[in-house]
């Protein structure tokens, strides 16, 4: 299975050049052969999109069955490549940071919220939540799990993470950093934290072109070392083949 890991620049509050950024690597992907797109944590609408005042915030957060989803399963479908992308989910009123993979017919497969609440302010009221369930997912005889951004860091949920049993973890984020910090303070403790699961980990973060923003980077760790990597500084973005 080929996998594009697409650290590619996103707009915050932009949903309308997010899904042009989705369509245009979908695109470019499938003709390279991919069989499946990753886009970072929150791509949509952007990490800082929500400003956790519940009535600020009621029109950001889209419902699965909302245009912009039927969007990207109409790109799916279209290109006939696998897309799992992360967003604000609004579900009946509350809202999740969550991950959804659609497959190359354009049916939404997996919809996995994020279980660490990293993603939110501490003052968010109760309907700003976290899920509580971690999935596998098969297409095309792989297995999948995903982990987002913060919940391979919480103790709490180290208990589930050593259930997983995938052939792939994915492991979508937003960070923040810069490269130079990245690699001095932070690379060897992601790298490490991958270890935490037996299965190659697929981590991909988005790259924003503004300064102190996120610089992208994808990696394809594996047993704690780097097999496949997209350094971060500049958009772009890496293809890794998986074979049983």
């Amino acid at each position: 299975m080929k996998i594009s890991l697409c650290a590619v620049e996103q707009r915050l509050n932009d949903k309308e050049f997010n899904l042009k950024q989705i369509e245009k690597y979908a695109r470019e992907e499938a003709l390279n052969g991919a069989d499946m797109c990753v886009f970072g944590e929150s791509f949509l609408q952007g990490f800082e999109c929500l400003s956790f005042v519940y009535k600020d915030d009621v029109g950001v957060p889209v419902t699965q069955n909302s245009n912009e989803i039927a969007e990207i399963r109409r790109i799916a479908r279209e290109n006939e490549v696998a897309i799992s992308l992360g967003y604000i989910e609004n579900d009946h009123g509350a809202f999740y940071s969550s991950q959804m993979t659609v497959t190359k017919r354009g049916d939404i497969l997996n919809n996995y919220r994020r279980m660490s609440p990293g993603w939110k302010e501490p003052s968010a009221c109760s309907d700003y939540r976290e899920g509580d369930k971690l999935y596998l997912f098969k297409m095309d005889g792989v297995s999948f799990s995903t982990l987002i951004c913060g919940d391979f860091w919480d103790e709490d949920l180290y208990t589930y993470i050593s259930m997983i049993d995938s052939d792939i973890l994915l492991w979508p984020v937003f960070v923040d950093f810069s490269v130079i910090d990245w690699y001095k303070n932070e690379f060897e403790d992601y790298k490490k934290q991958s270890q935490l699961v037996p299965m190659p980990v697929l981590f991909v973060n988005s790259f924003v072109d503004e300064d102190d923003r996120a610089k992208g980077g994808a990696y394809v760790f594996y047993q704690g070392k780097v097999v496949e990597e997209l350094e971060p500084g500049e958009a772009g973005v890496l293809r890794y083949e998986y074979k049983k």
